[in-house]
């Protein structure tokens, strides 16, 4: 487990800020949880504001002009939720189904990242999904998706 702590994240930031054409973007989507804190992070140092979704008003309007922002892809499906903006994360695991427009820097598969900002906490359900998607399994599978139920019941 590598753990990723205030001065790691704040040199990252800088790094990941110096490679984003802030010209480019009217505002920052952070996806919940871990894209918040970058997305705040990067917000105070490109001076663009944050935005509360990716989307316009309209039902099938993009604002492309939006950055989203993550802490990692590791799998990839939550890049491919947003398959049309450009997309920043601070780290991208080697084997990646997806790619992003910005990162800080590539990481070896299956090494877990534990942020400051996750200290403390341990929500089982999260930790199995990630597990799962760490080694290729598709968690929203009926027959998955009961199986890390019942493994949650033993963390919690």
């Amino acid at each position: 487990m590598k753990f990723y702590g205030l001065n790691e994240f704040n040199s990252d930031i800088e790094i990941l800020a110096n490679k984003i054409n802030k010209d480019k973007y009217t505002s920052l989507y952070g996806v919940p949880r871990g894209g918040i804190v970058v997305a705040l992070a990067l917000s105070k140092v490109l001076g663009i504001p944050l935005s509360e979704r990716p989307f316009g008003f309209g039902k099938e309007e993009n604002n492309l002009s939006c950055l989203v922002v993550d802490d990692l892809i590791d799998s990839g499906e939550t890049r491919l939720r947003y398959p049309d903006h450009d997309f920043a994360v601070l780290h991208l695991k080697e084997e990646a189904k997806s790619l992003p427009t910005y990162y800080a820097s590539k990481e070896k598969q299956g090494e877990w990242i534990e942020y400051f900002w996750e200290w403390g906490e341990h929500p089982a359900e999260d930790a199995v999904i990630r597990l799962l998607q760490s080694k290729g399994v598709d968690p929203t599978e009926d027959n998955i998706s009961s199986l890390y139920k019942h493994i949650e019941y033993f963390f919690v």
